[in-house]
């Protein structure tokens, strides 16, 4: 079931799978725009001035899998009929990635111990998350500000996930919390004056 909406026609549930070797995004670098050696200005809305920027994300070969991750988006979100979601939601990836050569034996089968091995090597769950979240904005959420919750993770192909690729699921918070009430909520973090 890729979609679930409410009695309104809100939906409370959207996922899909995004066959694919996962890539990551980079590091997101912002600078000034400048010509003759001065910054370009721009107006802001209390009436002053700022530099003009630029976002750069210094991440290789990464366009071809956010356009993947963008159309398998706009396809859900048509099927699904549904609006953006416009209120704070959570986000719950998983990523499965290609085993190493060294994983398999010279005849090609899995090695033991290459069964029970965890994805500890780069790039990092976050990272992979990245390209995901900049390819469904405006396509499945109004804005990235609306992600309040996240749950990463990555993992090597095996029999239960044959196939690599990026499995993606959007929750509105409240959903969310609903159906995963042991994920408690964020606390514990509260600074005590001293």
């Amino acid at each position: 079931m890729p979609h679930r909406l409410d009695a309104s026609g809100n939906l409370i549930d959207l996922w899909m799978h995004v066959p694919g070797v996962p890539v990551p995004g980079g590091s997101k670098t912002t600078k000034a725009i400048t010509r003759g050696g001065r910054f370009v200005m721009v107006p802001t809305k209390n009436g002053g001035q700022r530099p003009l920027t630029a976002t750069f994300d210094d991440a290789k070969g990464n366009g071809p899998w956010k356009a993947a991750v963008r159309s398998y988006g706009k396809r859900e979100i048509e099927a699904a009929r549904g609006p953006l979601f416009l209120k704070p939601i959570a986000i719950i990836a998983l990523f499965v990635m290609p085993r190493p050569d060294g994983h398999f034996s010279k005849r090609g089968g899995l090695l033991p111990w290459a069964a029970r091995a965890e994805h500890v090597v780069k790039p990092d769950a976050t990272k992979l998350l990245r390209p995901v979240e900049d390819a469904l904005s405006k396509v499945w959420w109004r804005d990235d500000t609306l992600i309040v919750r996240q749950v990463v993770a990555k993992k090597y192909i095996d029999s239960e996930h044959p196939e690599c690729g990026a499995y993606v699921r959007v929750l509105p918070l409240a959903e969310f919390r609903r159906l995963y009430p042991a994920i408690p909520p964020v606390h514990g973090f509260e600074v005590t004056p001293s």
